[in-house]
C-alpha cells in the first residue's frame, strides 16, 4: 500500500508546526518506503507524529519512538524547538523508521518480549538494522559502556526468565540500578555478535525468534 499523509492515508501528524509538515511526512514516508522495502514488510503501518513539548522528548534523544507492533502502530514524538531541527527531520527521522519497523516485524511474526533475553533481541535487532543504514551515525543508546562484560554475565543467569515490563524497564531504559539503556547496548552486541559470524540479509535477522539469535552468537 502507497504510504501517504492523511486523511487518505496512513502518516498522522498531530500538533506538528505546519512550516515543518510537509518535510516531516516526506521523510516519514521515505524512511517508512525504505525500510519496508529492506525487511520486506508487506504490512499497512500506521505512523502517528506529534509536535512534543520539551520535556517529553529526553535531551540526549533526539525524538521519542514507540511502536504497538500488532497494531502496526508508530508514534513519534518530536521537540520543533531543537536548534538541530533540521538534522533530527532529514536524517534521525528517516533512520528511527528501520528501528521501528523491524519491531512491527518481529512482533507480528514472533510475538511480544517475555524474557529478557527477548527484549535484548528485539532492540539489538532494531539497532542493528538502524545503524546498518548509516554505519557512521553515532546513535546514543548503543554507545560503549563501562563493564559490559559484568552487566552481560549478570544478565546471562536469568536471560531466558520471564521480567515484568518495570523490569524491563531496569535494563532498557532507566538509570539506576543498572546503567542508562545498558540493554540496548547488549542487544547490539548480541545481534553483532551473530552477525559477524554467521551474517543474514536484514529482513532475515528481523524473523529470527531470540533462542535462535543466541544460539547463533555462541556467548
Amino acid at each position: 500500500m502507497k504510504n501517504t499523509i492523511c486523511k487518505e492515508g496512513n502518516i498522522h501528524l498531530i500538533g506538528v508546526p505546519k512550516e515543518y509538515q510537509a518535510r516531516v511526512s516526506a521523510r516519514v514516508i521515505e524512511g517508512l518506503d525504505n525500510a519496508k522495502r529492506i525487511l520486506k514488510c508487506n504490512e499497512n503501518i500506521e505512523v502517528v507524529i506529534y509536535g512534543a513539548e520539551k520535556w517529553e522528548v529526553s535531551r540526549d534523544m533526539s525524538l521519542s519512538e514507540f511502536t504497538v507492533g500488532k497494531s502496526n502502530r508508530i508514534d513519534l514524538k518530536i521537540d520543533f524547538s531543537r536548534k538541530n531541527i533540521d538534522a533530527i527531520i532529514d536524517t534521525e527521522l528517516p533512520m528511527i523508521m528501520h528501528h521501528a519497523v523491524s519491531h512491527v516485524v518481529r512482533h507480528n511474526i514472533i510475538g511480544y518480549s517475555n524474557t529478557l533475553l527477548d527484549y535484548f533481541a528485539d532492540e539489538g535487532v532494531g539497532c542493528f538494522v538502524e545503524q546498518a543504514m548509516m554505519p557512521e551515525r553515532k546513535i546514543p543508546y548503543i554507545k560503549k559502556q563501562a563493564d559490559e562484560q559484568m552487566h552481560w554475565r549478570k544478565a546471562k543467569k536469568i536471560l531466558v526468565e520471564k521480567i515484568t515490563w518495570d523490569d524491563s524497564r531496569e535494563w532498557m531504559v532507566r538509570a539506576g540500578k543498572y546503567p542508562r539503556w545498558i540493554g540496548y547496548r547488549l542487544g547490539y552486541l548480541l545481534i553483532k555478535e551473530v552477525m559477524d559470524k554467521n551474517p543474514v540479509d536484514l529482513d532475515i535477522l528481523a524473523r529470527m525468534k531470540s533462542k535462535d539469535i543466541f544460539k547463533r552468537s555462541g556467548l
